[in-house]
């Protein structure tokens, strides 16, 4: 009625039986290990496992590895690697838009301004940048190009 066989029937439902089984086990390996270590990654649990693999009769390669993970909802996580540099929420006084109507039309005429938060190893320091509005050229403060002009 089904077009296969009584063999193959009970074949598929051994070997989804077995399945099952290694999933049962490698999850219930994983829950040890993570009770102790929970943010432990999939890689490390690999490897920390395969002894046990090969001890039992089971044949789990990693990427069969990751999905009993996935499947089962065992995948940590990454955590956020990310600062949060700005606070808009400040208390300082916001000021209006002085060159909205404004069209320049020659350099020199309106200076931006911005600062750029650099991350260094173990906290943070700021690039404050002045440019012109017109020709967007750059210059990184007073006391550098006064510096400079001195020297020549």
């Amino acid at each position: 009625m089904l077009r296969i066989s009584r063999q193959a029937f009970y074949k598929y439902r051994k070997t989804r039986e077995n399945k099952e089984l290694q999933e049962e086990v490698v999850v219930e390996l994983v829950k040890d290990i993570r009770h102790k270590l929970p943010r432990i990654g999939g890689r490390k649990l690999y490897y920390m496992l395969k002894d046990d693999f090969e001890k039992l009769p089971l044949k789990i390669g990693r990427d069969k590895f990751f999905r009993i993970l996935r499947k089962n909802g065992l995948l940590v996580e990454p955590l956020k690697q990310y600062k949060s540099t700005t606070n808009s929420n400040h208390w300082f006084r916001i000021y209006s838009n002085l060159i909205e109507n404004l069209t320049v039309n020659k350099p020199k005429k309106v200076f931006v301004s911005d600062i750029t938060y650099i991350r260094l190893r173990k906290d943070f320091c700021y690039l404050f940048l002045v440019t012109y509005l017109f020709t967007k050229n750059s210059r990184l403060s007073s006391q550098y190009e006064s510096g400079r002009q001195g020297s020549g």
